[in-house]
């Protein structure tokens, strides 16, 4: 019965040890060095975080380990974190750095290198460092933006969203439609975001916050909702040169920029046409000036069109 039992407890460990046989023998003796930094972060494979305290970050100098970390579930977060301590003797040593996945038995290395800094802190448990295999993108920024039955098309800047919506609409409960780059994670006032799925009150401004797959990036915008109200444009102006409504205004040009602005005279000959408006028509048509009398205008815009008469008065 010893002599069976002894056989099994060999197997055993025989087996245990080709299992674990290629995790790397990562170690440092931080008595050789005079100072360190840490580095709170993430592991990161093929998109997914891990949550494997056996997977391993190692940190590395000139080819030698400088410190060697791995997740340890932090419950306050509820997040698997790394809290890495490198070592070192001078500032500006080029760290990279090397991961290893339990699961796959596979060593990756990092694309992203990092320089030490003598006492240095890199991340924390609300901003970790991203270790990743593949890399993650920093791109941070959304590609479209949309809410059902909106006017015209979205104006995105670099952090503002203009929409129109139409007249009625509720704005308290409306859903957004959006593509952001890949990876990216969308959130309100810390709730996180889903494209068709997500309702929020449009009535005052909503601030979106993106943060990049490699949470290296944070980008906010603003996103500014106004009901359609018809175009406030002046029906008379009087082009003569003493600077009072010398050219035809409407409120807000910058809402019709895509739209496109024509101006016939009384006899239906177009006297003005361009796409977007800069309240600059004074009153000429190739050079010349018009003769004073009525003048109707459309604004024409993908979903509708906004049409009106102008008086021309010298």
């Amino acid at each position: 019965m010893i002599k069976k039992l002894t056989v099994f407890l060999i197997l055993v460990i025989g087996i245990a040890s080709s299992v674990f046989a290629s995790e790397p023998d990562w170690s440092v003796n931080p008595a050789e060095y005079k100072s360190n930094m840490t580095i709170t972060g993430v592991i990161n494979f093929y998109g997914e975080e891990s949550a494997d305290s056996n997977d391993l970050v190692g940190a590395f100098a000139n080819g030698i380990c400088r410190g060697v970390g791995s997740p340890i579930y932090v419950v306050e977060m509820d997040r698997w974190m790394v809290f890495l301590l490198v070592f070192g003797n001078e500032s500006f040593d080029t760290l990279s750095f090397r991961l290893y996945d339990e699961s796959s038995d596979e060593i990756y290395d990092c694309e992203k290198n990092m320089v030490f800094e003598m006492n240095g802190i890199v991340g924390d448990p609300m901003s970790p460092y991203v270790w990743s295999y593949p890399t993650l993108s920093s791109e941070a920024a959304f590609i479209e933006f949309s809410l059902e039955g909106q006017l015209r098309e979205t104006i995105i800047t670099d952090t503002l969203i203009r929409i129109v919506m139409p007249s009625g609409t509720d704005l308290t409960s409306l859903v957004a439609n959006f593509t952001a780059d890949t990876g990216n994670y969308v959130s309100v006032n810390g709730l996180l975001q889903e494209s068709g799925i997500t309702v929020n009150d449009f009535s005052e401004p909503v601030i979106y916050t993106i943060l990049s797959a490699d949470e290296s990036i944070t980008r906010y915008y603003t996103v500014l909702v106004t009901i359609e109200q018809a175009v406030e444009a002046a029906n008379f102006f009087s082009p003569n040169g003493d600077l009072i409504n010398d050219t035809w205004m409407i409120k807000d040009p910058e809402l019709y920029e895509n739209c496109e602005f024509i101006i016939f005279d009384a006899m239906g000959v177009k006297v003005f046409e361009q796409t977007g408006y800069n309240n600059d028509w004074d009153g000429k048509y190739k050079g010349n000036k018009l003769p004073d009398g009525t003048y109707y205008f459309i604004i024409r815009c993908e979903d509708v069109d906004y049409k009106g008469s102008i008086t021309l008065l010298r």
